[in-house]
């Protein structure tokens, strides 16, 4: 059966709802219009007008045939299974498949698309509406299974699950004497809304605030807890950790009276049912051992059940979700596919014996040959424990990490980072971390927020950016400033980690010669330049907003005297930010000599004047090009 939709240019998405009664179903999405980017199939389960399992397969794009096979896992073998994308169902007899993009930039129109639907066994086959438009967002939003960066504002979903946290509190815990608030970004359905990340020096206190979620998470379980005497501040002798939702429910964890280590627990307002909320939390170091007995937990919640937080133990009880993954095809295959859009490759393991009881992680090469789990690379190790956290989590979750970076190559990173951001469209994601690539501008711009934990007289301090700050400094980014991508690229997020101490020039050329006149001059050399340079003296304020914002109190801006209007403006703006931020102008004009430059030639370059689109004369021979490359890189054959 074929049903074509046609005039597709302002429809964001569409569905169809089946009620199955076939051993398999196949779902195939053909594209007959122009070049759709950003494509992402959806699936989910409905109970009672709800989905209870989602899930989706990420496309660069959508040129082809895209098919997608839902089938029941107790009457089909996973292996004989076809398809872009294999779904195994469990319970449901009613499923949804639905596929959305993204408009390219620039306006690209889809001029038709069309979904084909057909059914594999016996069995009658129940076909639901085609939905597009809003109906289709209707739909995405009514069923919770929502990836709504998409659409625009007045079409964002909300939070399916009705609330999300935010603000923790933590007093009198480790070095924080008194009460201080950490602010949880909120998820709007964009890639990143919902992350929010903590910055600082090594031992200022990150960890505490992740101990601090930790904490609450166990309360949910267990009625005896404590704080031992190392844990609670020696001012105050007392503890108080409470995490607060949209809603004003609060669960708060305290000791029972100062210089004591029992803890109450306690709901408020104490009248109303107590919440089993769904809150992950991954400590930093991540390990267990080599060889290991049948046994461990397979709940998600295997980590609160008889483990303090700690950041030296051997987690024994994580190699019960491994089992279980490993048992459960669908299970595996959502793991698989997370964990190798991380590593870049796929990653072939199972559970193997040496002796009855004696089980191992059994790494298999694609040579057939393999090893031990007592030869995983540390990084490895820790990525199990990360994906274990996201894949089977559900939209509304709170899942934070404590330094996901460890041990991992730059380029996972990055590709972690970006999964990261995919999962805070909907769940709430904290993490701890000492690693710039964590920190995208991106996320920011959607909703992200950045907080900094520093110690001032031996005390732990939290900062935190305010939203209209961040949204500013977000503006200076490479894709709203192309000419000056480094304005807060990598190297300039650095700073972030510092313990105090700053200095913001204008530009690139201050950061490459300011060294050169320090040596000259006889005076010390520093590490504290910021990045590349602030990409223009007008923008010099708006960062040393942001570095006393986040708690710096020793910022020095050195700026040229030009006697141009915007270098007066940016220096009244520094003054008035004084005394954290000390501004003092070089005497002369620039850092260093410039010889006059004639009248530059025009350039024809390879995107056309609106810096967006390739010029269509040289469209085709451009992408040929730059495919060959691509595929060059990633492995592929030449087209």
């Amino acid at each position: 059966m074929a049903v074509d939709v046609q005039d597709l240019d302002d429809i964001v998405a569409f569905s169809t709802v089946a009620h199955i009664n076939a051993d398999s179903v196949e779902v195939t999405f053909v594209h007959r219009g122009g070049l759709v980017k950003d494509v992402r199939i959806h699936y989910g389960e409905i109970e009672n007008g709800k989905a209870v399992l989602g899930d989706g397969l990420d496309l660069e794009s959508m040129e082809r045939t895209v098919r997608a096979t839902i089938f029941k896992s107790d009457r089909v073998d996973r292996t004989s299974v076809v398809g872009d994308y294999a779904i195994a169902l469990n319970s449901a007899t009613q499923a949804a498949v639905f596929i959305t993009w993204i408009a390219a930039s620039g306006g690209v129109q889809v001029s038709a698309t069309g979904l084909e639907l057909s059914y594999i066994g016996a069995g009658p086959f129940e076909l639901g509406p085609v939905l597009q438009g809003d109906e289709a967002i209707k739909f995405l939003v009514d069923t919770a299974m929502v990836e709504n960066g998409d659409v625009d504002d007045s079409k964002k979903a909300m939070n399916p699950q009705g609330n999300f946290f935010t603000e923790l509190s933590v007093a009198g815990y480790r070095g924080f004497a008194e009460a201080r608030q950490l602010r949880l970004a909120q998820p709007k359905g964009s890639h990143g809304s919902g992350l929010t990340v903590l910055v600082g020096a090594n031992n200022s206190g990150k960890s505490s605030f992740l101990e601090a979620l930790q904490i609450i998470a166990r309360a949910r379980f267990q009625r005896d807890l404590s704080f031992p005497q190392p844990r609670r501040h020696h001012v105050a002798d007392a503890v108080t950790v409470q995490l607060t939702r949209s809603d004003d429910r609060k669960l708060r964890v305290e000791t029972t009276r100062p210089g004591s280590s029992q803890a109450t627990i306690t709901w408020l307002p104490s009248d109303l049912k107590h919440d089993q909320f769904d809150i992950q939390v991954t400590p930093s170091r991540r390990q267990f051992s080599p060889y290991f007995g049948n046994s461990g937990i397979a709940d998600r919640n295997w980590g609160l059940l008889d483990q303090e937080y700690s950041r030296t133990q051997l987690r024994e009880q994580f190699v019960g979700r491994l089992r279980t993954v490993d048992r459960d095809a669908s299970a595996r295959k959502s793991f698989d596919v997370l964990l190798e859009e991380i590593m870049g490759a796929p990653l072939i393991w199972t559970i193997d014996e040496i002796a009855t009881g004696q089980q191992f992680l059994k790494l298999i090469e694609s040579d057939g040959a393999w090893h031990t789990s007592e030869g995983l690379g540390d990084g490895l190790v820790s990525l199990l424990f990360i994906v274990d956290a996201l894949y089977d989590s559900k939209p509304g979750s709170l899942i934070a990490i404590d330094e996901p970076e460890l041990s991992l190559h730059p380029q996972l990173v990055r590709r972690l980072g970006r999964v990261l951001s995919r999962y805070a469209a909907d769940r709430q994601i904290v993490v701890a971390t000492h690693s710039p690539l964590l920190v995208d501008w991106a996320d920011v711009a959607n909703g992200a927020t950045v907080a900094r934990v520093y110690k001032h007289n031996g005390v732990s301090e939290i900062a935190q950016a305010s939203d209209e700050t961040l949204r500013k400094v977000a503006g200076l980014t490479d894709s709203q400033n192309p000419r000056n991508p480094h304005t807060v690229g990598a190297v300039a997020r650095e700073a972030f980690f510092l313990e105090d101490g700053i200095i913001l020039t204008e530009g690139q050329d201050d950061v490459v010669y300011l060294p050169r006149v320090l040596q000259d001059l006889g005076l010390p050399p520093t590490d504290n330049i910021y990045g590349w340079g602030s990409g223009g003296v007008g923008n010099v304020p708006t960062l040393a907003g942001l570095f006393v914002e986040l708690g710096f109190t020793k910022i020095g801006a050195i700026l040229d005297d030009d006697r141009q209007p915007s270098t007066l403006a940016a220096v009244s703006k520094l003054e008035s930010m004084g005394p954290k931020v000390l501004v003092r102008q070089i005497p002369a004009p620039d850092i260093r000599f410039k010889s006059a430059a004639g009248a530059r030639l025009e350039v024809v370059g390879m995107l056309d004047v609106d810096d967006i689109h390739v010029r269509s004369d040289i469209r085709d021979e451009a992408k040929k090009i730059l495919q060959d490359i691509l595929n060059h890189v990633s492995g592929k054959t030449a087209i």
